[in-house]
């Protein structure tokens, strides 16, 4: 930087390199657009600069600190963009300039507390929406969130593994969450709000494997079961794990619980995900289509001899070593065990002390399960 620099000049060059932060960060290069970032920084701070803090210098000067501000938070300099965002919320600022500073501002304080807590927020953001009779402007029913967000967070666990080929873990949680889900608020709406991934700044995600990658990848399997069926969708994942096997584990598992997060016509006629790459829209007919799918790659052991029963109760009882639960049905008072087949876990886990619907093939006192679903009110 030259002395005779203008603060043209310098915000120019700091576009120049803010532009190779963006196409890197686009490629997934994040260590590399952090870096564009800083350079960018620098050019954009020493414009500021230029500028005395008088009504005069306005608005150019807010705004260069708003810009300045912004690097610093893609830089992941996050004190420093507090401090920016100081010197730039001055009274001569336009309101606009302001109201953009201190939006700002809660999403550095945001970053900065993850930042404490060793993770680190990815760029990215992910739009999840939802329409249905349990939706309404800018709100939803409380359990028709939680259920599809917890099932969101399983799928996003359950792609890091089989994308990182790591065996189908069959019991149990993952040893350390790759994902901690930050919920922001998108424009009120039937129900929408966006999706972000907070990650644990000891852990090195592959190409494959970034915050982008993954929410690209579940849209992109949830798209080929519904338009292309299972087999299409298991012939990826065998690529994917090169284990037949542990392909058909992962395949059960994700139509799981995708059929989690489908709508399911009542409460919820639509789920919709829209990543920077991918867009993917969950009608109830296409849940029929996973539903149908799940059931398909779910068959009871031939030398399972039985007949088809449907148990509506309350999970009660989990046996994790035996991988079955207990379910006492809500008529007769009947308890059946109810062996777990694998690839299910998540699902069963989830619903556990709740009244659920169990589908499934019969012999002696064991239902041998094929399907799980919340049973409707009485």
């Amino acid at each position: 930087m030259r002395v005779t620099d203008t603060p043209l000049t310098l915000h120019q060059q700091a576009l120049e390199w803010a532009d190779k932060a963006y196409i890197a960060r686009k490629k997934g290069q994040w260590e590399a657009s952090v870096q564009y970032a800083k350079q960018a920084l620098e050019y954009e701070i020493e414009a500021a600069k230029k500028l005395p803090p008088v009504a005069e210098s306005e608005p150019t000067r807010s705004i260069l600190y708003r810009a300045a501000a912004s690097l610093a938070y893609q830089a992941r300099e996050y004190k420093l963009a507090l401090r920016l965002i100081e010197e730039g919320h001055i009274s001569y600022a336009p309101e606009e300039v302001r109201v953009d500073l201190d939006n700002l501002a809660q999403d550095v304080r945001l970053a900065l507390y993850l930042q404490e807590i060793g993770l680190t927020l990815s760029n990215e953001e992910t739009l999840i929406y939802l329409r249905g009779q349990a939706t309404g402007y800018g709100t939803i029913l409380y359990k028709e969130f939680v259920r599809r967000l917890e099932a969101l967070t399983n799928l996003l666990q359950r792609t890091s593994e089989r994308l990182n080929h790591r065996e189908y873990r069959r019991s149990g949680r993952a040893d350390r969450q790759v994902f901690e889900p930050v919920i922001g608020i998108a424009a009120p709406g039937s129900f929408s709000f966006k999706l972000r991934l907070a990650v644990p700044e000891t852990i090195q995600l592959s190409l494959w494997t970034n915050t982008e990658n993954i929410l690209s990848e579940i849209a992109s399997n949830i798209e080929i079961a519904v338009l292309h069926g299972s087999e299409e969708l298991k012939a990826r994942f065998l690529t994917q794990t090169m284990n037949e096997e542990q392909a058909n584990l992962y395949l059960r598992n994700f139509l799981a619980i995708t059929k989690q997060i489908a709508p399911d016509g009542k409460h919820i006629a639509e789920f919709g995900m829209a990543t920077p790459k991918q867009q993917v829209l969950l009608t109830p007919s296409a849940g029929k289509i996973i539903q149908d799918a799940l059931q398909s790659v779910s068959h009871v052991d031939e030398s399972v001899k039985g007949k088809p029963i449907i148990v509506i109760g309350e999970l009660d009882r989990a046996d994790k070593r035996k991988n079955k639960i207990e379910i006492t049905e809500e008529e007769t008072k009947k308890t059946y065990s109810v062996i777990i087949q694998e690839g299910l876990e998540d699902v069963v886990r989830s619903y556990f002390g709740e009244r659920v619907r169990v589908q499934g093939i019969l012999k002696g006192n064991s239902v041998y399960l094929q399907d799980i679903e919340p049973a409707e009110g009485k």
